[in-house]
Order: C-alpha cells, then sequence, then structure tokens
C-alpha cells in the first residue's frame, strides 16, 4: 500500500501532461485549418491527428485521469468534421481576398487594353491605314498621351492588326479568376463581360480557391483596394489632333472604329 501512495503523484503529473500536450496538438489542427499554409495538404492532417488523440485519451484515461481522457477521445472524433468546416471557412475567405485582388488587375488590365484601343483608333484615322493592316505597340506610343502602357501581372499586350481588338495575354503559369486557364488571352470586351457578371457566392468563392489556391499564409485584404488609375478611361478628347474626327469615335470600347475616314481607296 506504501508504494501505491508513493505512484499516484507521479502517474497523475504524466497523464496531465499528456493530456495538456493533446490539447495543444488539437488547438494547432484548428488553427492550422484555417490557413493555406498546408495547401490540399491541410485535408489530410486531422486523420492522422485524430488517431494519436484516441490512442493519447486512452493513455490518459488509463492513468487515472478518466474525464479528460474521454473529453479527448471526443475531441479526436469532432477534429475531423471541425477541421473541414475550418477549411472552407478558410476557402471562402481567402477566394473573396484572390478574387478582390485579381478583380483590380483585371480592372488594370481592361483599361490598358482600353489605352491601346483609343490609341490605335487615332492612329488608324491618321494614317489612313487599311483594314488588317500590321500594327505594333511601337506605332502608338505617340498616341498614348505620354503614359506608358505598363503589365500588371507580366502580361504581353497585342494591339492587333486592323479591325481586330487588341488582346493581353496572360504568361503559361498565370491565370486569373474570370479566366482559370493559365496563359488566358483577354478581350477588353470579355473583360467587361466577365466583370459585369461575377457572383461572390461561397460555391464560387470556395470552388475558385480550392481550384487554383493562393498559396498566402494570410487574406491579402488591405491591397485589395480597386483603382482604376492606370490608364484614364475618361479622357477621349485629352488629345487635341488637328483631325476632329478621332475624339469623337473613341468611346473606350472593345471594338475599334478601325478606319472611320477610310471609305474606298
Amino acid at each position: 500500500m506504501p508504494e501505491n501512495v508513493v505512484k499516484h503523484p507521479a502517474a497523475a503529473r504524466g497523464y496531465k501532461r499528456l493530456s495538456m500536450v493533446s490539447w495543444i496538438l488539437l488547438g494547432v489542427t484548428l488553427a492550422i485549418s484555417f490557413t493555406s499554409f498546408l495547401g490540399f495538404g491541410i485535408w489530410l492532417l486531422p486523420w492522422p491527428v485524430a488517431v494519436a488523440l484516441i490512442i493519447m485519451g486512452v493513455f490518459v484515461r488509463a492513468r487515472g485521469g478518466t474525464a479528460q481522457g474521454i473529453s479527448l477521445i471526443v475531441a479526436a472524433i469532432l477534429i475531423v468534421p471541425l477541421s473541414f468546416c475550418a477549411q472552407f471557412v478558410s476557402l471562402a475567405v481567402y477566394g473573396f481576398s484572390d478574387m478582390k485582388e485579381e478583380q483590380r488587375q483585371e480592372i488594370h488590365m481592361l483599361e490598358n487594353l482600353r489605352a491601346i484601343d483609343r490609341a490605335k483608333g487615332q492612329w488608324v484615322a491618321q494614317t489612313n491605314a487599311k483594314k488588317a493592316a500590321p500594327v505594333t505597340m511601337a506605332n502608338l506610343t505617340s498616341y498614348l498621351d505620354g503614359k506608358e502602357v505598363k503589365p500588371v501581372v507580366g502580361e504581353r499586350y497585342d494591339p492587333r492588326p486592323v479591325g481586330q481588338a487588341p488582346t493581353a495575354k496572360l504568361p503559361e503559369g498565370k491565370h486569373l479568376w474570370s479566366y482559370p486557364i493559365a496563359g488566358a488571352t483577354y478581350t477588353a470586351l470579355g473583360l467587361e463581360q466577365s466583370l459585369a457578371s461575377r457572383t461572390s457566392n461561397i460555391s464560387n468563392l470556395v470552388a475558385g480557391e480550392f481550384l487554383h489556391p493562393s498559396g498566402r499564409w494570410f487574406p491579402d485584404f488591405w491591397t485589395s483596394t480597386p483603382s482604376l488609375t492606370v490608364v484614364p478611361a475618361s479622357s477621349p478628347t485629352a488629345t487635341t489632333s488637328p483631325k476632329p474626327t478621332v475624339s469623337p469615335n473613341s468611346p473606350a470600347r472593345e471594338t475599334p472604329s478601325a478606319t472611320p475616314d477610310d471609305d474606298d481607296d
């Protein structure tokens, strides 16, 4: 009997320490579930953690911590659905953040395409270029009001021949929310339609973030404020060209007035 009395404090300290470690493991697992730290691996994380908690719960209960052992076993059963729910919440939050950020990038690209479209219309009117005549960005430099069309995400702009809409092609490894395919080609009309029809419902946010995870540890809300100042869309009369027919026919739209003064040769 005296030996049993001596062993009880050590056993109590042992199961309390094991119980504390188990609850810390549980809390860390739930915390990681709210982030994108492990990517798709987060969907597998709760299973080994649940098995470990069950084993620890059995040990704690065997060492005299009956209530704590049972609590750990119940927590082990709940950790899997709780972790999945946390991950869905995380996907929605990160998806909303990414959608806003990529919407800002798409707006910048749209303004760049509109600026190229306006410059192209002015160049066509001044040079009397024929339909399907090749156009380069160098041709349009003097028609951009001194502004430089800067890529937003590394895209490459192509003014396209006369009569065709300018395009912006993304790098092969880059995609945006409207076009989940990497390396997609944008037009101003396509961007306008996608921005107008975009919805921020939960299923759209979760699906978008699940298919294309951001890889960030934290949502990026603070840099996702929309900005339309890259290329002002409301400056059709900024260039007082001697040809008055240029500015009325440049309403910042996808399809330029390719040859407004070009009837027949």
